[in-house]
């Protein structure tokens, strides 16, 4: 089954209005449509007045900006139709810079279907021209798609991504020193490594985490320390589930909590949306570790910590797309009272922790928290397991099989055939536990 969430840190523009919650930035598309204006003869084409005014909530300004990047990309394809070819290059870091647009706005087919345009014109550029600037960019493509394609569930494809992006410095630039590079690399392997942990190879997932830790230890400069601070957290994050899930959680508990100390001190030296959500989860994560070492009193006083950022976070700071974080802390609250045996206000904490989710996937669309209103459910089955009523167990996991089955009908760019494979055999486990007595 899927972890929660992880994030990667993408390289773009200083602009946190146009910024995601992964924490990649697009770029002004006015930008982009002057540059194709000039290129067409009309450098003084005054575009005041004539775009739609970027004003409104966060996601009417994306629509916005969407609006204008579609008026530039047509004129940038009239441009390449024409024979324009020395603008590919150009054109790939649009299409780099739009995909994040979709991403916000939870398009993922568009937004992948940018990056497949992107990756072969970045190539030819890099085939034609080998310097420190294709180099780059060709490394950050492949970063952002493998990103993509993690956050999406396409697991093998997203580290098949991130190995490119290792290749492309050891072919180009091997002799790549410096604490940006250095950074690079630890970016690199921490996502790999919590892909690696998703995919269970947890024993390769240490490994990668610890490869990670190394580069960071070896440092013997930065310029930025909260960067260095934020990816000695993700490399702790790394640690800490392939630990958990080997079920060394003394081992786990201590990456937990190194994580958490450097991203609270990363976010006082540079405020940032991504370090704020790496904590929420980091905090969240840590809880079945707490519940693995039986310390249920500090399982409820981290909770009522990352409950209070996250009402910090939205209430205070307007944060709304962090409220689906108020559904992961009661998901934690059900699995410690169920631990203990307060089975009703388990299912009170699950009963809202689903509403919410619920109410998040049908009215702003992030079908993203599909996975989490999976695991709400799988919460529930356990708990009435443990309770001895493994026939509605069963029965809550028939229902997880045909909400899959329906995710995929409606969405089949989710790859869903490894959840699907999980639960099934979950399901036999029961059956075989109820003796092979089912509904």
């Amino acid at each position: 089954p899927r972890s929660e969430p992880e994030f990667v840190e993408l390289p773009l523009w200083d602009s946190m209005d146009r910024q995601t919650l992964a924490g990649g930035m697009w770029q002004d598309p006015e930008v982009f449509l002057k540059e194709a204006l000039k290129e067409l003869g009309n450098p003084d084409f005054d575009t005041e007045g004539k775009l739609p005014e970027r004003q409104g909530s966060r996601r009417v300004q994306a629509l916005v900006d969407l609006e204008t990047y579609e008026i530039a990309e047509r004129l940038f394809d009239k441009l390449l139709a024409a024979g324009r070819g020395d603008l590919r290059f150009r054109m790939a870091q649009f299409y780099y810079s739009k995909s994040f647009v979709h991403e916000y706005l939870n398009d993922n087919v568009t937004a992948l279907a940018l990056m497949d345009k992107m990756i072969p014109l970045f190539e030819h550029e890099l085939e034609q021209n080998v310097n420190k600037d294709t180099v780059n960019w060709m490394f950050h493509a492949y970063v952002k798609t493998g990103a993509h394609l993690h956050h999406t569930g396409k697991y093998l494809d997203a580290l098949d991504c991130f190995g490119k992006a290792e290749e492309v410095f050891q072919q180009y630039d091997p002799d790549r020193k410096g604490w940006v590079e250095c950074l690079e690399r630890v970016m690199v392997y921490t996502n790999m490594g919590i892909i690696t942990g998703q995919l269970d190879r947890h024993n390769e997932a240490v490994k990668i985490g610890k490869k990670a830790w190394r580069e960071l230890d070896n440092m013997t400069e930065t310029e930025s320390v909260e960067r260095f601070l934020y990816l000695r957290g993700k490399a702790c994050n790394v640690l800490e589930g392939a630990y958990l899930m080997l079920k060394q959680y003394s081992e786990s508990l201590k990456y937990n909590r190194e994580a958490i100390r450097v991203l609270k001190k990363s976010g006082k030296l540079k405020p940032s949306p991504r370090v704020d959500t790496t904590l929420v989860i980091t905090y969240i994560s840590g809880i079945s570790s707490l519940i693995g070492v039986n310390d249920i009193e500090s399982c409820h006083e981290v909770l009522d910590e990352v409950e209070r950022l996250v009402h910090k976070l939205v209430e205070e700071e307007n944060r709304y797309e962090m409220k689906h974080a108020y559904a992961l802390i009661d998901m934690r609250r059900a699995m410690v009272q169920g631990e203990v045996g307060n089975f009703e206000k388990a299912f009170m904490h699950l009963a809202k922790a689903i509403e919410l989710l619920e109410h998040l996937i049908e009215t702003e669309g992030k079908t993203d928290l599909f996975h989490e209103l999976i695991k709400a459910v799988r919460i529930k089955s356990d708990i009435l397991d443990d309770m001895g009523e493994t026939r509605q167990a069963i029965e809550l996991i028939d229902d997880i099989l045909a909400l899959i089955d329906r995710l995929a009908k409606e969405y089949p760019q989710m790859e869903l055939g490894n959840d699907r494979a999980y639960y099934i055999e979950e399901r036999e486990k029961l059956r075989a536990k109820a003796g092979g007595k089912t509904r």
